[in-house]
């Protein structure tokens, strides 16, 4: 997950060329564990993951479906029918 947060992290701050990498990080990990991610994120470099990509990624649809892929929470099933 280390690997991931880097990634994560070196984009939204602009220090990656590849800003691809931020798209394929988060469609690889929207329905495993963004929650872990968003987590972890905050408490490795103090700020919410959100925050963090609002602030780096364009205006539009298209930062706006990153963006909610990146937060979206995974609702943990309870065993209820």
């Amino acid at each position: 997950m280390l690997n991931l947060l880097q990634t994560l992290y070196a984009c939204v701050k602009g220090t990656a060329t590849d800003k691809g990498a931020l798209v394929r990080v988060i469609m690889s990990r929207a329905e495993v564990d963004m929650n872990e991610i968003q987590k972890v994120f905050k408490k490795k470099y103090g700020v919410e993951l959100k925050i963090a990509m609002s602030e780096s990624l364009p205006s539009g649809d298209y930062g706006e479906l990153v963006l909610a892929l990146a937060t979206k929470t995974c609702k943990v099933p309870d065993g209820s029918v």
